[in-house]
């Protein structure tokens, strides 16, 4: 299970920003951003404890739900599943497997199945962006922030439905 500070900091890394560039996002200082990154308060030895109102706006600037970022770092439990798959939710490039996050899908699917999700993922694409008006929502042509919508929920579906396809190996058969 990963803190919040770890989080923040491989979202940081992946998207290649800078504390500043967080701070622009979610309307948090970047020394208090700093602070949460190391999980401690170097002043006082404290552990550093953000109001749920931060979070909100941290997992925000991060395309999360508070929800599953609060279930990310283990402040609240996941609600009970009892049919046989494992627990997997993606945003902006985390995984989220049996509660514990996983920092990207190449430590869950192999390149080869990574490469299948691309490749699927760019027919998807030129099949509904082909006609004379691209994609459309009811008679009328969808926003090109729709359409990203639109096709990385097509990604999220694709992505879940290998990752829970993929045979399961004992660990004592595994190399």
């Amino acid at each position: 299970m990963k803190t919040l500070g770890e989080l923040i900091k491989n979202y940081r890394k992946e998207q290649g920003l800078s504390l500043r560039d967080f701070e622009a996002l979610c309307g948090i200082s970047h020394s208090y951003i700093a602070k949460l990154e190391k999980g401690i308060d170097r002043r006082t030895g404290n552990p550093i404890e953000p109001t749920l109102d931060l979070v909100e706006k941290i997992a925000k600037a991060m395309g999360l739900s508070l929800d599953s970022i609060l279930r990310a770092i283990g402040k609240i439990d996941a609600p009970d599943n009892s049919n046989q798959y494992e627990n997997i939710e993606t945003a902006q490039g985390l995984l989220f497997k049996n509660n514990n996050v996983v920092s990207n899908k190449s430590e869950v699917l192999s390149q080869k199945d990574e490469k299948d999700v691309q490749k699927r993922m760019q027919k998807i694409k030129d099949d509904l962006l082909s006609g004379p008006e691209g994609l459309m929502f009811a008679g009328e042509p969808m926003s090109p922030e729709a359409v990203e919508s639109v096709l990385s929920a097509l990604e999220f579906g694709i992505t879940q439905a290998k990752l829970l396809n993929k045979k399961f190996t004992p660990k004592k058969y595994r190399k």
